[in-house]
């Protein structure tokens, strides 16, 4: 699929995300955008994402792309493997973190039968 695409264009919000992610804020973008697209050209799909998108991986990096007619369009940029699990870590911990706090005060301002 990736190879047989006549374009593969760089959304300006995978631009931004990968000039973050990366922490490559000074680069010149248009050099960035080459970078991305040769990624992408050179990547494997690796699972379908909501809404018709794809993850696609090359050397580490992890992009979310369409397929459109004939062109490849760059979503957004995941992240490296050291920035994907520091992420999931994080988000985790708030997730689950407010989650477990929201239970206690719950459980702690019931009266329950077995405290009397």
């Amino acid at each position: 699929m990736i190879q047989t695409a006549k374009e593969i264009l760089v959304t300006p919000h995978a631009l931004e995300k990968f000039k973050s992610r990366t922490r490559r804020w000074d680069e010149d973008d248009a050099r960035l955008e080459r970078e991305i697209i040769s990624l992408v050209k050179t990547s494997q799909v690796v699972v379908r994402r909501p809404g018709g998108a794809w993850e696609v991986q090359s050397r580490g990096y992890s992009f979310v792309v369409t397929f459109e007619n004939e062109n490849i369009v760059v979503i957004t940029f995941l992240g490296d493997e050291v920035y994907r699990k520091w992420a999931k870590k994080v988000q985790q911990k708030e997730r689950y973190g407010r989650r477990a706090a929201c239970w206690a005060n719950l459980i702690l301002s019931q009266d329950l039968p077995w405290e009397a």
